[in-house]
């Protein structure tokens, strides 16, 4: 708060040339980003812009890893809107989507998801489900879970039903987000031992609400001794308002 104040009283002009030349010399400072805020519209975007295609990949990096508040994957739409144009915003995560390095892409869609933006870059993201990546491949596959047509719908089902153990496991969370997709997802239960921990977990953490006669059939499938627990965080998060944690939010026990 004492720097945001300080620099809210500096100069834009020699904010702006503070801030380029921080860029060029440690470009990881996370303060760049919060202190661009202080600059004209103008200059805010070029900073943003600049960041995002800084040919070093370090800094394109921690820039997207920054938006993202340096976690995995928020829960979708709980970024709060940066402050610069909607123009640049676009500009910048469309080139994150873009960028030449997997980290990068991995991280630039944790953003679009975190904003709740995946609509927008729809297309972009139905292209990386097909990325060299594995960890890109099962970003975008999450990010699906937030879109509502039928071709992003099909694009997940086939990874359930064909892909590798890891992208039929970000499918199954997918899905378990979109009325279109729960039915699917619990009718898996009590047909492999990862793919019902999978559906067990997607449906305590993530699923839309289900009716219970949904939470009775899945109850017979199921021979998990943690099922009254899952389900109990089920109806804490669908009914009783308590919040998603997202995968870096969970509380573990060892």
């Amino acid at each position: 708060m004492v720097i945001a104040g300080a620099l809210a009283d500096v100069a834009p002009a020699f904010l702006e040339q503070f801030l380029d030349e921080v860029i060029a010399l440690d470009p990881r400072m996370g303060f760049i980003v919060g202190a661009a805020a202080f600059l004209p519209e103008g200059s805010r975007a070029r900073i943003w812009t600049q960041l995002a295609t800084d040919p070093r990949e370090a800094v394109r990096q921690h820039f997207f890893a920054l938006l993202g508040r340096h976690k995995r994957l928020v829960p979708p739409g709980t970024l709060a809107k940066p402050q610069v144009p909607s123009t640049t915003l676009t500009t910048v995560l469309g080139s994150g989507l873009r960028d030449s390095s997997a980290s990068v892409r991995e991280r630039a869609i944790a953003v679009v998801y975190g904003l709740g933006v995946t609509d927008e870059f729809r297309d972009a993201l139905l292209k990386l489900v097909h990325d060299d990546s594995l960890e890109v491949r099962r970003y975008a596959l999450v990010s699906l879970g937030t879109m509502h047509d039928e071709q992003s719908l099909a694009v997940l089902v086939e990874r359930l039903e064909k892909a590798p153990q890891p992208e039929a496991t970000s499918a199954i969370w997918a899905l378990s987000r979109r009325p279109d997709g729960i039915d699917r997802v619990l009718r898996l239960a009590g047909t492999h031992g990862w793919l019902d921990d999978e559906v067990l977990g997607a449906f305590a953490e993530v699923a839309v609400p289900v009716s219970d006669e949904q939470i009775a059939d899945l109850a017979a499938r199921t021979a998990s001794p943690e099922f009254e627990r899952l389900k109990q965080r089920h109806l804490d998060r669908t009914r009783g308002g308590a919040p998603e944690y997202g995968p870096d939010g969970r509380i573990r026990w060892e």
